[in-house]
């Protein structure tokens, strides 16, 4: 387990110097000039050659990026181009929005997936497993930036029932309708993760047996179904929740969140790289975070499972 351990850390210190390097590779050969949207249009040729100076722009690809992988080995992720505040202080700041949303997602998506998933299986070949088969099609098909449009026209702008997008107090009333829009997809998924791994359980000899007993099907379902059925959305669970945490862009654009992922769209068209490169190494880290940790609870849902 020690081992394992180590080894999937070792692996995920790579895969953030990989990401590191191609995001940085990608905004140093990206169009447009920070030094001249930090100068203004009006500015001189010489002006903008001493900014470009004073933020090392004008050094060589190499020595650009050996500078900012030694500062944030020593915490420092720059400054905000535009803001002109700390990276990581700006990312904290909008990070609490964007944590409300991810859970609020999650929950959708267990919510709303787990139980049609359950319904579907049971119901094998009946009107309620085609109308969950409709849903999970529908829940994968629909664009999210679409969804979220639709409810925001009905609900919010003709019904009244939730703000028309922003973010305000109490933040319940501004994330219904996100949460809704970002776990709607994950939650068609999960039902056809989950209905698929239950008939696959209830097909096991150790079913029949509990039957056969004379247990319940409520007591075989949470004994034995459920515990032997939810592995894979598990992993699911910690893959969604550690994207989520890293930002999702489209919903927050399309509500007015201010959160990582608004944030980062603001810094991509204001060529603000430090913001940029802050915060895919920032989502990058939460989605290898969540990626271990869901691998390391596997030994803790299903004991059957053992690292070497």
């Amino acid at each position: 387990m020690v081992r394992y351990t180590l080894r999937r850390l070792f692996w995920a210190v790579v895969v953030l110097f990989g990401v590191s390097l191609i995001t940085f590779a990608l905004t140093y050969f990206m169009p447009g000039d920070p030094a001249r949207r930090i100068a203004g249009i009006g500015a001189s040729a010489a002006t903008v050659a001493s900014i470009r100076h004073q933020l090392g722009l004008d050094q060589p690809f190499w020595v650009q990026y050996s500078r900012y992988v030694g500062g944030v080995l020593h915490g420092n992720f720059g400054y905000s181009y535009v803001q002109g505040v700390p990276v990581l202080p700006a990312i904290w700041s909008r990070f609490p929005v964007t944590a409300e949303l991810a859970i609020g997602g999650v929950i959708v998506e267990l919510l709303v997936g787990l139980p049609t998933g359950i319904i579907a299986a049971y119901r094998r070949g009946s009107i309620a497993d085609r109308i969950a088969t409709v849903f999970a099609l529908l829940g994968l098909s629909a664009p999210p930036f679409w969804l979220g449009l639709v409810l925001l026209y009905y609900l919010a702008f003709k019904m009244g029932w939730f703000p028309i997008g922003g973010y305000g107090s109490p933040f319940i009333g501004y994330l219904i309708l996100p949460a809704f829009t970002l776990g709607i997809g994950g939650a068609a998924v999960y039902t056809r993760t989950f209905r698929s791994t239950i008939l696959d359980v209830l097909d096991q000899p150790y079913i029949r047996m509990a039957r056969a007993k004379g247990l319940s099907e409520s007591v075989v379902l949470l004994r034995h179904v459920i515990p032997n059925a939810i592995t894979p959305i598990v992993t699911q669970i910690g893959i969604d929740l550690g994207y989520f945490l890293g930002g999702v862009f489209i919903i927050e654009a399309v509500f007015g969140l201010p959160g990582i992922g608004q944030q980062a769209i603001n810094a991509i068209t204001q060529l603000d790289i430090p913001i940029i490169m802050g915060t895919v190494l920032f989502a990058a880290l939460l989605i290898v975070i969540s990626n271990i940790v869901v691998d390391l609870s596997f030994a803790l849902i299903d004991p059957r499972v053992r690292y070497r």
